[in-house]
């Protein structure tokens, strides 16, 4: 508890002593500077320390179903509660869309803006993690369904080398434009979705020519060393 609550004060005084925007503002002006000199994008995304609370969240959430698990914890009196489970979603998607009121030609608190940039990631990933809960424990069968569908498993493995390879894409685009660009929705559109395919077809190579051969040679030596030692 008192890492996430150093988390949350981490990400407040950051929003507040260097002038912060809540969230990173996606404008004609702001595009160009993007990866160079946006504040807000430096600090509140790149940074580890900007991320400290959804780790926490995370590893507190990973924790507690291993207990569950080990304990075998009677989960029947929490499947009243589905309804909750159920709302994640919706509440997910009014948190991302009530970030739009920071595009508004309006002035805004110092003091809502500076709540909103501390408390909207953890929120956001609380709803994540009680969906996954709900899941694991099968507390509700809407979502599960869904996400226990075998199609997602060779995508799940490339998400996060995906995440790791999509901003290369998008700053090699960039840095290449030797001319104006005039940017519209479609445009938009088409960079989104080629920086999409992209970024999964490079994760596909790069999980089959390095993450699952060392995940193979890892779990051939250290199953070995546990024969040998038992």
């Amino acid at each position: 508890m008192s890492l996430f609550l150093l988390s949350l004060l981490i990400t407040a005084a950051t929003t507040y002593f260097i002038d912060l925007d809540p969230i990173v503002i996606h404008s004609p002006e702001t595009i160009r500077i993007l990866y160079t000199r946006d504040k807000t994008f430096h600090y509140s995304y790149i940074q580890g320390h900007a991320n400290l609370s959804p780790y926490v969240l995370g590893l507190a959430g990973g924790f507690l179903a291993y207990h569950w698990q080990t304990d075998a914890k009677d989960v029947e009196k929490y499947k009243k509660y589905r309804c909750v489970v159920w709302s994640m979603f919706p509440l997910g998607v009014l948190l991302l869309l009530s970030g739009a009121v920071f595009y508004m030609d309006i002035a805004l608190p110092t003091s809502f803006k500076l709540a909103y940039a501390t408390l909207y990631k953890p929120i956001f990933h609380l709803i994540i993690l009680v969906v996954i809960m709900g899941c694991v424990f099968k507390i509700e069968s809407v979502y599960r369904c869904i996400l226990e569908w075998r199609g997602f498993t060779w995508a799940g493995r490339l998400t996060y080398g995906a995440y790791l390879l999509h901003t290369s894409f998008q700053r090699t685009l960039i840095g290449s434009q030797v001319q104006t660009i005039y940017i519209g929705e479609y445009n938009v559109l088409v960079v989104m979705f080629a920086t999409i395919f992209m970024s999964t077809l490079a994760s596909g190579a790069l999980w089959l020519c390095l993450e699952s051969p060392v995940a193979a040679l890892s779990k051939a030596f250290f199953s070995k060393k546990q024969r040998i030692e038992t």
